[in-house]
């Protein structure tokens, strides 16, 4: 498990690298989110390779596996590759708020969180992508 992780930390921090590159050639506004965003994978790879090297590992499939609810886990799994088909031919707007609820009532959130959060991180997608970075959003059929 040790060597794994160091090889998948590795090879993270190289496709991080190669992704930096292709940002040289974005427009000055469009690097910042994506910078942002490889900054946050290469960071977390590197404290992946440290912690291989401080870190005993436990192999015990158990107690690595155990706590995942795999029926949640391939539920919402279906439900992100759904999301990703649709959202160019139906639109961002009502495919993420469909793909929202939908996912939230399968796990069980309540009618207050969804209610909450739905609108809220619609919005400050919107206001990220459309207003700060000004990349449009995908639209389809349905806006």
């Amino acid at each position: 498990m040790r060597n794994t992780d160091r090889m998948v930390a590795v090879v993270f921090i190289v496709i991080g690298a190669v992704f930096f590159y292709q940002t040289l050639s974005f427009p000055e506004g469009a690097q910042m989110y994506p910078r942002f965003i490889i900054g946050i994978m290469v960071g977390l790879a590197l404290l992946l390779l440290i912690q291989t090297f401080i870190k005993k590992p436990d192999t015990s499939y158990k107690k690595l596996f155990g706590h995942i609810h795999w029926k949640r886990f391939i539920g919402v799994l279906v439900f992100s590759f759904l999301y990703l088909i649709l959202i160019n031919q139906i639109g961002f707007f009502v495919t993420t708020v469909v793909y929202l609820v939908g996912t939230m009532v399968f796990l069980r959130a309540t009618v207050k969180t969804i209610a909450i959060a739905v609108p809220s991180f619609v919005l400050v997608l919107y206001l990220i992508f459309s207003e700060f970075l000004n990349v449009p959003l995908p639209s389809g059929i349905l806006v």
